[in-house]
């Protein structure tokens, strides 16, 4: 069972939510630069990862099923499998933004989803008592199973 979330893991939990939320705003709406050229090659990776963080969304949505929630709980290949498939998602776009605001910006999400994610693991720490064991053998942010995992 779950501690009570008092007014301060709430206030931290959506102080979170809203800074995630402004930052992807920001990615999408900020205009596109000319701080440096869009190769064909560069767009072809961007597109890319771009397209690999929407298919890995929706796979996770998929597989996570009942299990996806805005509370933390353990899922099975990574822990924080949307978060992987947003950051892919805006390396694509800050890629072929050509601007290094946008660039700035989705590095910065990538610092919020690492602290979220750490914040979140330290609840889950709280409410789970294997979670440590999972934490040790399940990667934070990519699909993979590390050494020692066992498989369901």
């Amino acid at each position: 069972m779950e501690p009570p979330a008092g007014p301060n893991r709430t206030l931290v939990a959506w102080s979170f939510v809203v800074v995630q939320v402004l930052l992807m705003a920001a990615i999408v709406i900020t205009p596109r630069g000319d701080d440096w050229s869009d190769p064909w090659w560069l767009d072809g990776a961007a597109t890319g990862t771009l397209v690999l963080g929407l298919a890995l969304g929706l796979w996770a949505v998929v597989c996570l099923g009942r299990g996806l929630t805005p509370s933390p709980v353990p899922y099975r290949w990574a822990r924080h499998p949307i978060y992987t498939a947003v950051i892919l998602i805006v390396v694509g776009v800050a890629a072929r933004s050509g601007s290094i605001v946008v660039l700035a910006e989705t590095a910065a999400l990538v610092v919020l989803f690492n602290l979220k994610a750490r914040w979140e693991e330290h609840r889950l720490t709280e409410i789970f008592p294997g979670y440590p064991r999972y934490r040790d053998v399940t990667s934070r942010f990519l699909p993979v199973r590390r050494h020692g995992a066992t498989g369901r």
